[in-house]
């Protein structure tokens, strides 16, 4: 029997005025009061009741600790109590680590919704493209794209991660006057000036992969302009510097507009995808199982679920 268990009792016992009483209470036989009481004194070398056939009072040691333990105990239980409808009202700090484009083209315009509908929630938004350890980093929730290699944290598969050959209309204008067919082939691609992905983590340039003959076909292009910045490669091809192929959801704000068109069918990298992270399973928080469901509904309203995104259905241009 641990001491807190053994200040439990006593303070039980001081409440109803008897070792019995106490017993009916705690749902305990009263020689386990009793002894749970000798044990307490023998541990704190003292007496805390006078005893009598008739009565238990508090010597004047068991009157200072039970003004000092009593409080404790309320303490806790109130605590206990803060802590239960923690976890059954969303409510409290939600610290959240966001991907710079995704959280800056997805998650920040939904922010304001989210708060409307959960007023008691605030939120702590920290933007990093590179890995981030959740609990040394103090966060709640994370949202990675690519591929998962670490395997410690729970993870809910927003969705795949589609990438898309994209270019402005007057590119995709002058491609087709400098093509010596009517046709635009997969030679002509690759002898254009490409806006292409540099990883900040590594320096490696990701290559261009491009779905051909029912198999992806990857190259590098000899000419055009490399960065470290995803969504600076949707600017810049909306300048008419040439092609680039960026993931679905930098792409979305663009091909909405009409700035730039979607070229060939998606590639789709095996593993790849939009995840939310978290460290605890069993124990979330109920801030952080709201915020998960709300985003994942919200995606699905999109057009986007676990094994689908909305650039599966646009019209291909060039087909091989």
């Amino acid at each position: 029997m641990d001491k807190l268990h053994l200040i439990h009792i006593f303070c039980t016992v001081v409440k109803v005025g008897s070792f019995a009483n106490a017993a009916n209470h705690l749902s305990m036989s009263p020689s386990s009061i009793s002894k749970a009481i000798n044990r307490l004194e023998t541990d704190l070398q003292c007496q805390l009741f006078h005893r009598s056939t008739r009565k238990l009072s508090l010597s004047e040691e068991g009157n200072s600790y039970f003004s000092t333990t009593s409080k404790i105990i309320e303490d806790l239980q109130s605590c206990e109590e803060i802590l239960k409808n923690q976890t059954q009202q969303p409510c409290g700090l939600l610290k959240l680590n966001l991907p710079v484009s995704y959280g800056r083209i997805y998650i920040l315009p939904l922010i304001s919704k989210f708060q409307t509908i959960y007023p008691e929630i605030d939120i702590h938004l920290s933007f990093d493209d590179s890995y981030v350890d959740l609990v040394n980093g103090g966060y709640d929730l994370s949202i990675r794209t690519g591929t998962l290699e670490d395997k410690n944290h729970f993870t809910r598969k927003l969705s795949p991660m589609d990438f898309l050959i994209c270019a402005s209309p007057q590119y995709i204008e002058k491609m087709r006057e400098t093509s010596d067919t009517d046709e635009i082939s997969i030679e002509h691609l690759e002898q254009q000036p490409w806006i292409q992905f540099r990883f900040k983590q590594t320096g490696r340039v990701m290559p261009i992969s491009i779905p051909y003959k029912g198999g992806v076909h990857k190259f590098s292009p000899n000419k055009g302009i490399v960065l470290d910045d995803g969504e600076a490669l949707a600017h810049l091809c909306n300048d008419h510097l040439g092609l680039t192929q960026v993931p679905h959801f930098i792409a979305k704000p663009w091909i909405n507009r009409g700035d730039l068109i979607s070229l060939l069918p998606i590639y789709r990298p095996e593993g790849a995808g939009v995840f939310i992270t978290y460290s605890e399973k069993n124990l979330l928080p109920t801030k952080s199982r709201v915020f998960i469901d709300f985003i994942s509904q919200e995606m699905e309203s999109m057009g986007e679920t676990a094994i689908t995104t909305w650039a599966e259905d646009l019209p291909v241009v060039i087909s091989f």
